[in-house]
């Protein structure tokens, strides 16, 4: 008859066993050409989207829907990592901004971004979809703002 407290310890080896992570994927020996850097997985409540480079010329062509689609996708993801920033403690977000002290000022310059592309395409300016998830970004941002403040985090 096995004991209880002999079980115990190979169960928990086996638990911890399971939830390990997985072992890193293989590096690649010559990344390609379009390759980005991969993003190192972090403590911080929400991590800054890269920003995109924005052309003159912003006309949208014969795949205006596509791209709508793909920028409102964008800033949904904005707002989503904004919304967990600004719902963050206190603590969490100290932690961030000592890790990274450009974590808040790089979110706010790409949703200025995003807006800046918005405002510059006729296609996005106009598209009533899009004005109401800028007008979402703008709340959202105004709250992290709000949530910075209440935590002493000057950003200025």
């Amino acid at each position: 008859m096995v004991r209880a407290y002999a079980v115990w310890p190979a169960a928990l080896l086996l638990a911890l066993t399971a939830c390990a992570a997985p072992a890193p994927a293989p590096k690649p020996t010559a990344p390609p050409a379009t390759a980005t850097a991969p993003s190192a997985p972090s403590a911080q409540p929400a991590v800054a989207p890269p920003t995109p480079s924005p052309e003159p010329d912003m006309g949208l062509g014969e795949d205006a829907e596509e791209a709508i689609l793909v920028f409102l996708d964008d800033l949904a993801g904005v707002i989503d990592e904004t919304s967990v920033m600004a719902e963050a403690p206190c603590d969490e977000l100290k932690q961030a901004q000592a890790q990274d002290p450009n974590v808040f000022r790089s979110v706010r310059g790409y949703a200025a971004t995003l807006k800046r592309v918005a405002a510059q395409s006729p296609e996005l300016n106009e598209d009533d979809e899009v004005k109401a998830t800028l007008v979402e970004l703008d709340t959202t941002m105004g709250q992290l703002d709000g949530a910075l403040r209440l935590c002493g985090i000057a950003l200025n």
